[in-house]
């Protein structure tokens, strides 16, 4: 694995923690987490839209990197 891919990996492994924690419960969350996975911005997005804003905020924020990371993979 080449330091590109760990970062990745980590990333999204975070992105799959925080949104268990602040979000296993919530309206959306198993279709978020598949968006999430599928590198799908705009279905998380939608998904993750009707839950509390600070929540939503930075659930968003700890899967930037995973989606970044996500968009490089598929381009390279």
């Amino acid at each position: 694995m080449n330091a590109g891919t760990d970062r990745v990996g980590r990333a999204q492994e975070v992105a799959y923690r925080v949104m268990t924690a602040l979000g296993g419960d919530r309206l959306g969350f198993e279709e978020a987490l598949r968006a999430r996975f599928a590198a799908d911005r705009e279905g998380f997005e939608r998904r993750i839209a009707p839950w509390p804003h600070d929540v939503r905020q930075y659930v968003s924020s700890r899967a930037e990197e995973a989606f970044n990371g996500s968009r490089e993979t598929v381009v390279a």
